[in-house]
């Protein structure tokens, strides 16, 4: 079946009138919806879902802030409103949007905001910011000053007791806050950020780097109102640069500043003065070699990593404009560097030059597509160059011929330059991409340059897009006419000799197939006028030619890559040759083949089909390495035309797997290589088109029937994955075709050259999909039940066995794998069993649900016959009986361990992604490579954008599998620990991965709850493998239960770990030395006990109609803040008191001085006995214990320093002044004091306490 488918401190709302109708769906009502929801096959539900999912998040977000709940219920809405944006996009109300921005804006930087939600909220906050163009500052205003006290509070303060890997993360969060808030800064930022850094410029001392710093985060570039006060500033600071050329430390972050000015503020502040000295400074920060009569001029050896390029290229672009002396600049500084760009020079500098030209060349390409290819103006309203001094074209020719030309002339690959030649063919397709292809003409002739050759290969590969799809009419320049003679060159390359230029070939290969349609349209040729289209046409007549020897030639390649066992009686060779370049080869074997497929016509595809089919009767291949390459081309064909490739090719399958298979070789290890790579294309061709499956369901039943007998590893792993790939063929959504074009390719009249490139809008596609009919699901029901029933018979009551089963021991292996493929292919109709909130969330008024995804599917009910339990419930009941068994008697067999771990994470965690359904671009780089980056209206090819539609529903597809964390997720957790610990090392490693990805999934909740596991196996007697095991486990979490936890069950695993029987070997002293270095390094303080702001409760209650808030009556949140100061003191009497309890050990010594210099927090006044403690590891005999107490000391000190008040006093009247004195021997910093100034003496203040303060202020 298919289907076609506020005041200076708080942030101020003003204006709420719509945004650009551009961007805004349902007539206006929403800031901006995703536009891909309009192409899923269920696309009439999500409206709904969306509103009741936006509903939930704003009362129970409300909910949360209320009752003060901060670091579990509001952390979780926070994660929601994540999901939500980037399932939906901004569908909200511009009032809905502003208030979440002032609701976030005024968490994060409340004082009471807990440090381990900081990062969180900062991520919200910026999603939120993340399309300026629906919000403009008349909209909304933010304030900098409580975003620069956040930084201090939470940074700068902490720069001791934060460790630097904590307080880097919470650093570069915050810091993008910052940045995204720039555009929306009042009117008298520019003002106050000057007034209050300007006294740290200091040049000469370490403070001027910090100063250049919040000068670069808290500049407000975009707003024209404060041009004439910026433009004095920036000369200010540039006379201050112009004085220092001694190499000053804080050189690059003024580089960085002046670079954020320039790009930001193009055209507004005339740089020309001041262009020989930044280039100067830029070429000596390259720290190039200069040789002159033999002798070399090395400068002063520096580290050529700090260079920055992207501060460096916005500063270059950012002076380019209609000045002909900018552009003269810039040639003669790349002149000046272009002999440094020949491979022969390679040095520390080529990357760094390499860098800067990429950087250069892209932010170049983003300007110029500002200023010409903007869809509007209001659309970039922070934008505002002025017309006089954008780019003309002279300025771009100038540009694109200067970039080039290193390029071309010095080979620069694109490992090292990126897309520069791609962005450049954007911009000037009539001067690159002739002068690319001329170059890998003259390396095709050459057999002596091969790495030359590969080079200009991988250039094609970048400028395909515009090589393709640039018209005379529209660019100027038409180029579709190198096209084909090119794709026959690339023939003689696929060849096993050099795999690299297989690989490289293959991928310049693939790029073609994805962007012009294969179909012979020579008889159109004499209805072109135009000769360049009428050669065009012409030579699309070898189209047919080119597929059939490109097949030739891959089918040569797969034959040549067989594998041979030389030990047969070592089963596990036959793994050895699946290398990653064997696999890298399938992956891209398979692409290139599924394009192929489906942008050819039918008459070629049946030329294509007819050979495919032939050799898969005529050879037989080793199912290692060839015959895996060989089922994935097959596969793909199938995939990408199922009715015509499985006429020919499934019922001949069947009938011939059916004939060999006889009683006698049904326990055999090793089958007919015949039947088993028949098998082996059995299960690859039914990864396709449930609805064509359906017409081959007797065919199919019957041979599984015969197949599920087979006993050998080889055979039933393949019938696991064909019975996998089956069922999801017909349980699961998904795109048929994603072609560049939705035209016939049969009909005779479509001249297909014209959809060469085809660049298309997301409003105009249409996308054809596989929806499960009723019969599909039914079939699929059938079959998971009949082949479910079967094998998990034999398992019922295992658990009670008193002697091993020689028969189970036999068949375990097997049995899991048919259980396990039923389950995967399965997993949208098997729900889990227990939906029943957590523990954790009992107390809590919030609704921690899950969200119910509305798929259109028809009901289709699987449960186990006869009694009706869940599926899901009855595989954890056999897994757990298995469980047992093994331990009992079979705990040596690795291979089920594993399986059985693999299936209880598979409860949890569904395998809802095909192995292969459609052509996605395997790599970032290479749909980066498919779209235009200058032409919004001209981006993305049709199957990129099928592609991404496709991606949005596997998203929501994993969201649904989703649920709340229930009590019956804590039992399978249990079993994984179990195997965590387990006494093999394989077995513990495969567990520990499942497990903790459970644990980082959840985050801090399910950690307070698996403290408990943990601490039992810190006990003295617990076998070493079980200690190493929990070890391990503790570290593998990234969320580990030693950062995130109450402060209850941190002060018993701390303690528990202190005490924990060390060890002496060498696995145990890492995994102890990582610990320590985790906590000192990444602990982050919390607080005993959640506070929330007034404002922010304010915000909060924005968010709901004030009757709703009437109905929740008073909520009472988590009552836990005397519970944790008790757990907190407890913790650290218990460290202090570890000396005195036996902790003898100097290791165990130096982790309890780590552990409590991370518990020295301004928030809580620590005891005495800790700071004498610190002062007596001062004298220990361990350096590492002297060496952290030594930098603990210093922190103690400071928050130790009595906190003196000050009393201000007016020096015309409140100072009585001694004969011979003045107040400038007081005031040191005035240079000049005037001799008519007024004489002083010391003036002394008392207070009441005692103390003695001065403090002088002049009038």
């Amino acid at each position: 079946m298919t289907k076609e488918s506020e005041s200076a401190e708080s942030i101020e709302s003003m204006d709420t009138e719509d945004g650009d109708g551009n961007y805004v769906q349902d007539n206006g009502k929403f800031q901006s919806v995703n536009k891909l929801l309009n192409y899923i096959p269920y696309a009439e539900a999500l409206s709904k879902e969306a509103d009741y999912y936006l509903q939930k998040i704003q009362e129970n977000l409300t909910k949360a802030i209320l009752s003060r709940n901060i670091q579990l219920a509001t952390a979780a809405y926070t994660k929601s409103i994540n999901s939500y944006i980037h399932q939906f996009g901004f569908r909200m109300t511009k009032e809905q949007h502003v208030a979440f921005i002032k609701l976030y804006f005024e968490l994060l930087t409340m004082e009471e905001c807990p440090l381990n939600v900081v990062g969180t909220f900062c991520q919200t906050y910026c999603l939120l910011l993340k399309k300026p163009h629906l919000l403009t500052r008349d909209d909304i205003t933010v304030p900098w000053r409580p975003l620069y006290m956040t930084l201090e509070r939470c940074v700068w303060k902490r720069k001791y007791t934060l460790s630097l890997a904590a307080s880097k993360g919470l650093e570069t969060h915050i810091k993008s806050a910052i940045l995204s808030s720039n555009k929306y800064f009042g009117d008298n930022t520019l003002t106050e950020v000057t007034e209050t850094f300007k006294p740290l410029i200091c040049p000469s001392t370490c403070k001027m780097v910090h100063c250049l710093d919040m000068l670069k985060l808290f500049l407000p570039y975009f707003n024209p109102e404060n041009v004439p006060e910026f433009n004095k500033f920036l000369e200010f600071m540039l006379e201050i640069y112009n004085c220092w050329n001694n190499n000053p430390t804080w050189e690059w972050n003024m580089i960085s500043l002046l670079g954020n000015c320039s790009w930001h503020m193009i055209g507004k502040f005339d740089w020309l003065p001041h262009l020989p000295v930044m280039y100067s400074r830029l070429m000596k920060q390259l720290c190039l070699p200069v040789y002159f009569k033999g002798l070399q001029n090395t400068p002063v050896e520096q580290s050529t990593k700090s260079f920055d390029a992207a501060s460096a290229a916005r500063f270059i672009v950012g002076t380019l404009g209609n000045q002909p002396d900018a552009i003269k600049n810039l040639k003669n500084f790349l002149e000046t560097v272009e002999t440094y760009y020949n491979p022969l020079n390679m040095g520390r500098w080529s990357g760094p030059l390499a860098t800067l030209l990429n950087e250069m060349v892209s932010i170049f390409t983003t300007r110029l597509k500002r200023e010409r290819y903007s869809v509007s103006e209001t659309r970039h309203w922070w934008v505002s160059i002025p017309a006089n001094r954008r780019l003309t074209d002279e300025d771009i020719d100038e540009f694109v011929q200067m970039t080039s030309e290193l390029v071309l002339d010095f080979y620069v690959d694109v490992a090292s330059g990126g897309f520069i030649l791609k962005n450049l063919a954007c911009i000037r397709p009539q001067k690159i991409i002739p002068a690319v292809m001329s170059k890998y003409e003259s390396m095709v002739e050459t057999v002596t340059e091969p790495k030359k050759y590969l080079i200009t290969m991988r250039w094609v590969t970048i400028v395909l897009l515009p090589l393709v799809s640039v018209r005379q009419q529209e660019d100027g320049y038409d180029s579709r006419g190198m096209v084909i003679p090119f794709a026959l060159s690339l023939l003689p390359t696929i060849t096993c000799n050099d795999m690299q230029k297989t690989l490289s070939a293959l991928g310049v290969i693939h790029g073609l197939f994805n962007l012009i349609p294969l179909v012979d349209c020579s008889s159109l040729a004499e209805t072109l006028e135009d000769e360049n289209e009428r050669n065009v046409c012409t030579e699309t007549s070898c189209l047919e030619d080119f597929c059939l020897q490109f097949l030739d030639s891959i089918l040569a390649l797969v034959e040549s890559k067989s594998h041979e066992n030389t030990r047969s009686i070592d089963h596990r060779a036959s793994n050895a040759g699946v290398n990653l370049e064997d696999l890298s080869l399938e992956k891209l074997l398979w692409a290139v083949c599924h394009r192929l497929g489906v942008q050819a016509s039918t008459k070629i595809f049946k030329s294509l089909a007819k050979k495919i089919v032939g050799f898969a009767f005529s050879k037989i291949l080793e199912t290692d390495v060839s015959g895996r390459l060989y089922a994935s081309i097959l596969q793909a064909f199938a995939a990408a035309r199922p009715d015509i490739i499985l006429p020919k090719l499934l019922p001949k399958l069947c009938s011939s797997i059916e004939s060999l298979i006889a009683d006698d070789i049904l326990n055999e290890e090793e089958l007919d290589k015949f039947l088993l790579f028949h098998i082996l294309i059995l299960s690859s061709i039914v990864e396709t088109t449930g609805t064509e499956l359906m017409k081959y369901r007797k065919e199919l039943e019957s041979v599984l029937k015969s197949l599920l007998k087979l006993n050998g590893k080889k055979p039933y792993i393949f019938v696991s994955n064909l019975l996998q790939r089956l069922l999801n063929s017909l349980v699961y959504f998904y795109p048929i075709e994603n072609r560049i074009s939705e035209a016939d390719f049969d009909d005779p009249n479509y001249l297909a050259i014209q959809d060469w490139g085809l660049m298309m809008e997301k409003s105009k596609i249409h996308v054809k999909w596989h929806i499960p009919s009723k019969e599909e699901l039914i079939w699929a029901k059938d079959i998971f039940l009949q082949v479910f029933t079967e094998f998990s018979a034999k398992y019922e009551g295992i658990e009670r066995l008193t002697q091993k089963d020689e028969t189970i021991n036999k068949n375990l292996l097997k049995d899991l794998h048919i259980l396990i493929a039923l389950v995967d292919g399965l997993q949208p109709l098997l729900p889990f069993w227990d939906n029943k909130p957590f523990k954790a969330f009992e107390d809590v008024q919030i609704d921690f649900t899950p969200l119910e995804y509305d798929f259109g599917l028809p009901m289709v009910d699987v449960k186990v016959p006869e009694t009706g339990q869940n599926i899901k419930e009855k595989y954890f009941e056999i897994y757990c009986g298995i469980k047992t068994y093994l331990d009992k008697f079979k705990d040596d067999d690795t291979e089920v361990y594993i399986q059985l771990i693999k299936g209880m994470d598979n409860l949890v965690f569904n395998n809802i992604e095909p192995d292969r359904r459609m052509a996605i671009p395997m790599v970032k780089n290479l749909r980066h490579n498919l779209q235009n980056t200058l032409n919004p209206k001209r981006k993305s090819t049709r199957g990129n954008l099928v592609a991404r539609v496709f991606e949005f529903h596997l998203k929501r597809l994993r969201l649904s599998m989703t649920r709340t964390w229930s009590k019956s997720h804590m039992l399978i957790m249990e079993k994984l620990f179990e195997l965590s610990v387990n006494r093999y090392a394989r077995i513990r490693i495969t567990a520990q991965s499942r497990f903790c990805r459970m644990v980082d999934t959840v985050g801090g909740i399910i950690t307070r709850e698996i403290t408990g596991l943990l601490i039992d196996k810190l006990k003295d007697g617990v076998p070493h493998d079980e200690y190493k095991g929990v070890l391990y486990t503790i570290l593998t979490c990234k969320n580990s239960p030693l950062l995130n936890n109450s402060w209850s069950q941190l002060c018993h695993l701390w303690v528990a770990l202190l005490h924990s029987p060390f060890s002496e070997k060498n696995s145990i002293i890492k995994c102890m030395d990582t610990i320590r270095k985790l906590l000192s390094q990444s602990f982050m303080y919390f607080p005993l006990e959640d506070q929330v702001s007034l404002k922010a409760i304010e915000y909060a209650k924005n968010l709901v109609s004030p009757s709703q808030i009437e109905t929740w009556g008073l909520l009472k949140g988590l009552q836990n803040g005397i519970e944790n100061r008790e757990a907190f003191d407890k913790m650290i009497s218990d460290l202090l008191a570890s000396p005195e309890n036996g902790l003898n050990h100097w290791r165990q010594q130096v982790l309890c001085c780590n552990m409590l210099s991370v518990l020295i927090v301004e928030e809580k006044a620590m005891p005495r006995k800790m700071v004498e403690y610190f002062y007596d590891c001062l004298i220990s005999s361990s350096v590492d214990v002297r060496t952290t107490a030594l930098h603990t000391i210093s922190w103690v000190t400071i928050m130790c320093k009595r906190k003196m008040d000050s009393v201000e006093v007016d020096t015309q009247t409140g100072l009585k002044i001694k004969e011979g004195e003045s107040i400038h021997s007081v005031l040191q910093y005035k240079s000049n004091p005037s001799e008519e100034g007024i004489h002083c003496g010391k003036l002394e203040v008392e207070d009441t306490k005692g103390k003695k303060f001065i403090k002088i202020l002049c009038s």
